[in-house]
């Protein structure tokens, strides 16, 4: 799964890096804004299922119907994101808008069968999953790319990228047993489903939110220019999360299993040794950032980006803030704790968007970063506290 994520992080850097030798700065904003603002929305339609499936509060009849949920959800978002870029977006990033829309229906459907496999510990589908979708998707991507330097083509490919991934392994999902539900089953269940899911589902809108809070105030502030430097740079805070991810979607399922079991030190153990790893990735991170940062982003990007380094270095902290945050989420919510992130996430919402007002106007790219950093940190620290007092009234029990 480590590798599967890294490889996979890479091929999100080769995509970046493309464009910036390709194209220029100013293309890869205009990916980057579209690409956060369809996530977004997307993430609405995602609705914490894949969440709720991996919790102890998920029975066997809800988890057959949680597939069919997804793709309704998922179809829900996507028309209210067409309908939200008619409205109020400019004109010049909707039709781009509107294909990574579409190229994210097919990635929510894949992550609710990844869901699956990670139910049945059948975490090798997603590694080759993710490993085929690593190769396909940069090489479809840049390729088109070159030959019509046309973003919006470019794009397009990745629909064909992510459709060639699903036919190949995550419609194995259908396979493990837990899709063949009937419609009475089905609207019978829905309801429970939803309801149970919400608050994770908003807690991982809120999420994103938070996410790209920072990226949507320094569109406004600033050019194209600047927002595609600050998107190439946080690709090393999203490439740093997949990595904290591979450990978190191996040891989510281990948690509730045990926790069902109630298997106290074991479940103490798992999550020590989570925050633990999320240590040691966050701050092998920071030392190459200041050891190596000039080389890298003058390697990944060109020589323009060489005076950015110290950027490189407030992502690396980032990156460790949110590798804190993750496992404190993930472990909240395999002991069921859904509505108290959810309330996190919406209070801090703010918080980032008044921050980023202050900072970003001053700081440009670096002010947004900083905005992550406190909006991240604030939310750790409160997901640690009541994770704390989970553990010692589950020691109780």
């Amino acid at each position: 799964m480590l590798i599967s994520n890294v490889m996979f992080a890479l091929s999100q850097w080769i995509i970046i890096s493309g464009l910036n030798y390709l194209g220029n700065a100013a293309a890869v904003g205009k990916y980057a804004y579209s690409l956060a603002l369809a996530g977004v929305f997307l993430t609405i339609g995602q609705l914490g299922l894949r969440q709720f499936l991996l919790s102890s509060k998920a029975s066997n009849e809800e988890i057959q119907v949680v597939f069919y949920i997804r793709i309704v959800t998922t179809l829900i978002a996507f028309l209210c994101l067409v309908f939200y870029c008619l409205l109020f977006v400019d004109a010049k990033y909707t039709s781009i808008i509107v294909i990574l829309g579409i190229v994210k229906i097919i990635e929510n459907i894949s992550d609710i069968c990844h869901g699956y496999f990670q139910l049945n510990h059948k975490i090798t589908h997603i590694a080759l999953s993710r490993i085929i979708r690593a190769f396909v998707s940069p090489l479809l991507f840049l390729t088109v790319y070159y030959f019509t330097e046309n973003i919006y083509f470019a794009c397009s490919s990745l629909f064909v990228s992510l459709t060639l991934v699903f036919y190949l392994i995550d419609s194995k999902a259908f396979s493990v047993g837990q899709l063949g539900m009937v419609a009475t089953q089905l609207s019978e269940n829905f309801g429970n489903v939803v309801k149970k899911s919400f608050p994770i589902g908003m807690t991982m809108l809120f999420v994103i939110l938070l996410v790209n809070i920072p990226l949507f105030v320094l569109q406004n502030v600033t050019t194209d220019h600047i927002v595609g430097q600050y998107a190439s740079i946080f690709y090393f805070v999203t490439a740093g999360s997949l990595v904290i991810q591979s450990v978190v979607q191996v040891i989510a399922p281990l948690i509730t299993n045990n926790l069902k079991l109630k298997a106290k030190q074991e479940v103490k153990r798992l999550i020590k040794m989570s925050y633990l790893i999320a240590v040691v990735i966050g701050g092998i991170g920071i030392v190459l950032a200041g050891v190596c940062g000039t080389l890298v982003l003058t390697f990944a990007y060109g020589k323009p980006y060489g005076h950015l380094a110290d950027l490189l270095v407030v992502a690396a902290v980032l990156n460790l803030v949110l590798g804190f945050q993750s496992v404190g989420g993930v472990s909240l919510t395999s002991l069921g704790c859904f509505n108290f992130q959810m309330v996190i996430m919406l209070i801090t919402l703010p918080i980032c968007y008044l921050v980023s007002l202050n900072l970003i106007p001053l700081y440009g790219a670096e002010g947004a970063l900083y905005s992550g950093i406190v909006s991240t940190l604030i939310i750790a620290m409160l997901f640690l506290t009541k994770l704390i007092r989970e553990l010692v009234l589950f020691e109780k029990t």
